[in-house]
């Protein structure tokens, strides 16, 4: 909810809309997470929990409330980025154990994205939760857009693991026409 803002921003330079605003909501956000982000899974990687994929559960449990579903990892991780980028442009939360140290390290612990057993991006970090297909949204993809973070240039292990899943036509607005149009 808050790129529009992260956008305004970033196309004005409105320097006092960032201090008087947008730095102070990205700040909250920020410590939101450090509130949500308490459990420690394998690997020492923070858990995401309860987690929810629009739409969607797992294909092997059917339950929507899950952990690490991966929009919500990209969303997490878009904002602490932001959280700290705000700080550091404005001056505050500097220093040890401020703001801008914590939000790093949390940042740091992050659950990595998944490849899945198809060669996609999976629905879900946590291995063990199978993705199902059937549905209507790509909100695992909300690292790809609008936000970029992956790309070929900076994420070329997973910039080609993004088309597999629409490329099988099984999400809305990728879908393919019905056998006797094949033509």
């Amino acid at each position: 909810m808050l790129y529009p803002l992260l956008e305004y921003y970033e196309v004005t330079g409105d320097q006092t809309f960032l201090r008087d605003k947008l730095a102070p909501a990205l700040m909250e956000l920020a410590l939101f997470y450090e509130d949500f982000l308490t459990r420690t899974g394998a690997y020492g990687k923070a858990v995401f929990v309860p987690s929810f994929s629009m739409e969607n559960t797992p294909g092997n449990t059917g339950e929507h409330l899950s952990v690490n579903a991966t929009g919500d990892i990209t969303a997490g991780r878009h904002a602490l980025q932001a959280a700290i980028d705000a700080a550091n442009a404005v001056g505050v939360e500097q220093g040890s154990r401020e703001g801008v140290e914590r939000w790093t390290a949390l940042l740091d612990r992050l659950p990595d994205y998944r490849i899945n057993e198809d060669g996609a991006l999976a629905e879900w970090s946590s291995p063990g939760l199978t993705d199902r297909y059937d549905h209507r949204h790509i909100q695992h993809l909300y690292a790809a857009w609008p936000l970029h973070e992956i790309n070929p240039e900076e994420r070329p292990d997973l910039a080609p693991r993004l088309g597999r899943r629409t490329a099988q036509g099984r999400c809305q607005g990728v879908r393919q026409p019905p056998e006797d149009h094949r033509q």
